[in-house]
């Protein structure tokens, strides 16, 4: 198999293309959940600024753990 040399070659092949359009997909739909749930965030029980501090250090643990995974 040739190396495509432009990204519509690399399209032309309809398992490249399913591939590509389900990762767009996904990564919408993470990113808007994603950003939903901190819009959210002042919503939830208890106090916005506790709430909002404790889902910061979680971001931050996951971020700092992201790496060795």
């Amino acid at each position: 198999m040739a190396v495509p040399n432009t990204y519509g070659e690399f399209l032309k092949s309809c398992l490249n293309l399913t591939n590509v359009l389900i990762f767009v997909y996904m990564f919408c739909a993470a990113s808007f959940n994603y950003y939903l749930i901190t819009f959210y965030t002042k919503y939830m029980p208890g106090n916005v600024y506790v709430n909002t501090i404790v889902s910061s250090v979680a971001e931050m643990v996951a971020a700092f753990l992201a790496g060795s995974l």
